[in-house]
């Protein structure tokens, strides 16, 4: 595992899991490279769902949910350079209740160097 200078790592849940971070497979590798870094787990989608949008008016970074996270490159830098979920709330994620309808799929996990 590379040595980062991060504390605790930004992607993974509290009880210590991965967390499921959904980008568009046209992410450079580098972006994914420093998500699974971080602790997360990269799951591409096709360009078409990444659809990056302000939050709704009330809305808190708690409100969305992590295992649902669709994500801008923009984002992922900020997250990554910052080491602060908090930056979840300035940067645009979209909450996708249900993956399937999507086309979601485990099976698209990437190859992994």
């Amino acid at each position: 595992m590379p040595s980062t200078t991060a504390t605790t790592p930004l992607f993974v849940h509290a009880n210590g899991t991965p967390m499921r971070v959904y980008v568009c497979p046209s992410l450079p590798r580098k972006i994914t490279r420093a998500i699974e870094r971080y602790g997360g787990l990269v799951v591409p989608i096709h360009d078409a769902l990444v659809h990056v949008a302000p939050h709704p008016p009330g809305s808190q970074a708690s409100d969305i949910d992590p295992d649902a996270l669709v994500v801008s490159v923009r984002w992922v830098y900020a997250v990554v350079k910052k080491r602060a979920m908090a930056d979840l709330k300035a940067f645009a994620v979209e909450y996708v209740p249900d993956w399937a309808a999507w086309g979601g799929s485990e099976a698209c996990t990437p190859e992994l160097e």
